[in-house]
């Protein structure tokens, strides 16, 4: 007995949906290299090349940055220090 084509259409366009959601693609990385993620240089590189629906976990340091996050659904995180340190974003020297 084949499958009807309405039937057929409809798993497939159900997984199509699952693979292209934000959340099927999201994922954990790092700003700084305090951990052994996948880690960027900059809080903004890291927000400009995550999926929605990822996890940016943010090293103790202080970034000159003005962090624009366009997309929805990212979390950021501070990786707490045993010393005490903390993530500190300031305003860039430019302004």
């Amino acid at each position: 007995m084949q499958p009807t084509r309405g039937f057929t259409f409809s798993w497939l366009a159900f997984f199509v949906r699952i693979a292209l959601s934000g959340y099927a693609f999201s994922a954990t990385v790092a700003v700084g290299t305090c951990t052994t993620l996948v880690h960027f240089a900059t809080i903004q590189l890291a927000v400009n090349s995550v999926p929605a629906g990822s996890i940016i976990k943010v090293c103790p340091g202080t970034y000159p940055e003005q962090v624009a996050i366009v997309a929805t659904n990212l979390t950021l995180a501070g990786i707490a220090s045993p010393s005490g340190d903390a993530a500190v974003i300031l305003p860039p020297a430019t302004g």
